[in-house]
């Protein structure tokens, strides 16, 4: 089972904001969902998810064991949501993909996913091209 916010209709995405996402995401979350895709499509024009978002998704996850892969790329995510996200794959060893590429990580994010990795056993890609590093 999949989730993703984004349809296309034609040329144009609909378009959906942080408010909309969470809800969603997390009750998707908590019926055992196995793959979110929360990336930002090119030609909308708009973010659906910040770091408050990711922050938010990052404590369900935790003690979660169904999802598997999480791709959030292209977001202009930063620090505060790596950090969220290294906490929680500190205690979640079931996500095997998690894609974080085009955002706005930097040094203090990817020290935070650096050091979730070393106890992380249950991660096995990890995509974070075109950061702030």
């Amino acid at each position: 089972m999949a989730f993703g916010l984004w349809k296309r209709t034609g040329e144009t995405a609909a378009r959906t904001t942080p408010s909309q996402v969470l809800p969603k995401a997390l009750q998707q979350l908590g019926e055992g969902i196995s793959c979110i895709s929360l990336s930002e499509q090119p030609s909308s024009g708009a973010n659906r998810v910040d770091d408050a978002v990711v922050s938010a998704l990052a404590s369900a996850m935790a003690g979660n064991n169904s999802l598997t892969s999480l791709q959030l790329d292209r977001n202009q995510l930063g620090d505060n949501a790596a950090v969220s996200l290294a906490a929680a794959l500190k205690t979640n060893h079931s996500l095997k993909s998690l894609d974080l590429d085009f955002n706005k990580i930097g040094d203090a994010g990817m020290r935070g996913i650096a050091g979730a990795l070393k106890v992380n056993n249950g991660l096995h890609q990890l995509e974070m091209h075109n950061n702030c590093v």
